[in-house]
């Protein structure tokens, strides 16, 4: 700024690539003290140091001095990355690795996260971290997504809605009808009925034996439904087991013996 025109005037000397001086405003003078207030502004993602330079009427000067002021801007978002976007069914825990960054220049100053069953951000109960890093575990049995905000340090903010995470640590349900039967040689129908209440089942395997031993997995029959019907035929003086063996999408297995027959 020049004091002794008459309009004001900027200069801004070594132009910078990081900041633009807006404004200068005459705030004091007196007695030989002379004040002015400069109106700065950062360009881009950038922290800057600021100088001064002053001079009299006789060039007498101090020289560029550092004042120990910074300019610091940030307009980038910060970012939220997980280990695993989503996962599809297994009975084991849900873990989610997050790390958050900001390259902003800024920092993280904070992030919030939240379970919940949609897409769509939950309106509350979320759950605060300082810090960039955390392990996120989900024990339930369920289908949930992962929602994340994160903060940082001059407000800017970023949304995330991960998932779906499935989780099913529950073992699917053998339902054989009769249970077992004693009387006459005529054929016995079982009604067989396979349910998992979670994941869903994956694959049935039976198995009409003349023990209770359990057989080797290879020698069973795939079923094609999880509900079907199974025909003892007509025979004297026979004792039977069936077999079952079902798995459901999360890995989980059942084995039962039915009988006899």
């Amino acid at each position: 700024h020049q004091w002794t025109s008459s309009g004001t005037h900027l200069n801004e000397y070594n132009t910078s690539i990081l900041t633009d001086i807006i404004s200068c405003t005459e705030t004091l003078e007196s007695g030989g003290d002379f004040e002015t207030e400069f109106t700065v502004k950062g360009l881009d993602d950038s922290l800057s140091t600021v100088y001064v330079y002053g001079r009299d009427m006789v060039i007498n000067n101090t020289g560029w001095i550092n004042t120990g002021l910074k300019i610091g801007v940030d307009g980038t978002a910060p970012e939220a990355d997980a280990s695993i976007d989503y996962r599809d069914w297994g009975n084991d825990d849900i873990n989610v690795e997050v790390n958050c960054s900001d390259s902003g220049g800024s920092g993280v100053d904070y992030w919030d996260y939240a379970w919940s069953n949609s897409t769509a951000p939950p309106a509350s109960g979320y759950t605060r971290v300082y810090g960039t890093y955390k392990l996120l575990t989900y024990a339930q049995d369920d289908t949930v997504y992962l929602h994340i905000k994160v903060f940082d340090n001059v407000g800017n903010s970023e949304a995330y809605a991960l998932g779906p995470y499935r989780k099913d640590s529950i073992a699917p349900e053998n339902t054989v009808t009769p249970a077992m039967h004693n009387g006459s040689s005529e054929e016995i129908v079982l009604d067989i009925e396979i349910t998992d209440e979670n994941s869903g089942i994956s694959e049935v395997l039976y198995l009409l034996t003349g023990t209770d031993t359990e057989p080797d997995k290879g020698d069973y029959s795939i079923a094609i439904e999880s509900s079907f019907s199974y025909t003892i035929p007509d025979t004297e003086d026979a004792v039977y087991y069936m077999h079952i063996i079902s798995t459901d999408k999360a890995g989980n297995e059942t084995y039962t013996c039915s009988g006899p027959y």
